[in-house]
């Protein structure tokens, strides 16, 4: 029995060192990869080798790593979600996950009814490439299904180290003077991700979720307070004016949440949380003024310039879903184009996940995406509503409203808020301590 058990540590303890020699490995390519584009190739089949031959756990979590690096590329990073999705189904198919594999009919039939009348409908239109939503639901499809062979605590775990390794090697941007990536936009930092706006929703996703486990009694008080100062610290370099609002917002919520709970023995962690941001807003004073800067600036006079012009873009996707009951019903198909805005030869993505799926999908595929939705979660034993563990649900489908949410970017953070809302209300101290 206790051979078997230290057989078992050894075991875990090694194919954990594959996992974080593949994560350092792969953090190499792609420093390599800023002096070359051939190294960039390398780097997809590179993890492409990785979510082969990791286990089916670790691949996901080597997955969610390397979101923090290769968001700056969009083409490598569309190309190696699509690959994970692909390896991550044929493990399936094939039995190397489960060797008594199930595939639920119900859901099977419907994606392909989504698909055969997404397709139908592109017919119609002009062709472009926006076909990266035929993935998200059998990736979430297998999650679930593999759910009590994944942690998503870990994968939670794995998500922030991918964005904090992204941060420390961000610098090289200024040491070294041959290095071709940029850490900053317009004075906006980024880290790797190639947009400011990818970077924030990250943090404060991953500051909501955190803040779940804490107030959970998942996560002790100072490594949680640790991770909200790095993650405010982060959002407030973005400048996102969305971002800081998200941020206020939550740290709101769950401030009230936790005084609740227990108000004479919380409030010193509320107090160290307040220490926290006003060393921040000491440090970060620059950027500070900026954003208040972008809120109070003359040129935001009116609520397009306030919505950084989003408000002109969702009333051309509103004309173009309203002025034809087709488009209202069945949308334009996944392979679509982006409507074009303004009346001039430029297509913008809506900033809008609502807009976006009308505009794509119509009332007709919103009632596939739902009856998917509702197929993957029929049947799951233990599920409670919680309005707690609903909380990085709730921010993404907020943020839906402001920018685009949906892309691959972001797609596997809903893996995880979904995971969250299958937390057990009053978890074991047995749970706690894994």
């Amino acid at each position: 029995m206790v051979m078997t058990s230290s057989i078992k540590n050894k075991i875990k303890k090694l194919t954990t060192s594959k996992l974080f020699i593949s994560c350092f490995f792969f953090c190499f390519l792609f420093l390599a990869g800023s002096y070359s584009v051939q190294v960039e190739k390398i780097l997809f089949f590179y993890s492409c080798v990785c979510f082969l031959f990791l286990p089916v756990d670790e691949s996901f979590y080597f997955f969610l790593f390397t979101r923090s690096f290769i968001c700056s590329n969009i083409d490598i990073c569309q190309s190696t979600f699509n690959a994970f999705v692909f390896i991550f189904i044929v493990k399936y198919i094939f039995g190397l996950i489960y060797k008594d594999y199930k595939i639920n009919k119900n859901f099977l039939i419907i994606l392909i009814c989504f698909l055969l009348y997404s397709c139908i409908i592109t017919m119609f239109y002009r062709q472009s490439n926006n076909y990266e939503v035929i993935f998200y639901f059998p990736l979430f499809y297998l999650l679930f299904v593999l759910k009590d062979k994944i942690n998503f605590r870990k994968a939670l775990d794995f998500l922030l180290i991918g964005v904090l390794t992204s941060v420390a090697l961000s610098p090289l941007c200024l040491i070294l003077p041959s290095f071709s990536y940029n850490c900053f936009l317009n004075s906006r930092y980024h880290a790797f991700h190639g947009n400011p706006n990818r970077l924030y929703m990250k943090t404060i996703f991953l500051l909501v979720s955190y803040s779940v486990l804490f107030l959970r009694k998942e996560l002790a008080g100072f490594k949680f307070i640790s991770i909200y100062v790095i993650l405010s610290a982060l959002t407030i370099l973005t400048l996102s004016k969305t971002g800081i609002l998200m941020l206020i917002l939550f740290s709101f919520i769950i401030t009230i949440i936790y005084l609740k709970q227990d108000f004479k023995n919380h409030i010193e962690y509320v107090l160290y949380a307040i220490l926290g941001l006003l060393v921040i807003s000491l440090i970060f004073q620059n950027q500070i003024f900026t954003i208040i800067q972008r809120f109070t600036s003359s040129n935001n006079n009116s609520l397009n310039s306030l919505f950084t012009g989003r408000l002109d873009i969702w009333i051309d996707y509103c004309k173009q879903i309203f002025k034809n009951p087709i488009t209202l019903l069945f949308g334009r198909g996944i392979f679509a184009k982006y409507a074009y805005i303004f009346e001039q030869d430029l297509a913008r993505a809506p900033h809008n996940l609502y807009l976006y799926l009308i505009y794509f999908y119509g009332v007709v595929g919103i009632v596939f995406i739902w009856m998917m939705i509702r197929e993957i979660f029929v049947n799951r034993q233990g599920f409670k509503f919680s309005f707690l563990n609903f909380l990085p649900l709730l921010y993404l489908l907020l943020e839906g409203l402001f920018d685009n949410i949906h892309t691959s970017f972001n797609i596997p953070m809903f893996a995880i808020a979904f995971a969250f809302l299958f937390l057990k209300n009053n978890p074991k101290k047995e749970e706690l301590k894994e």
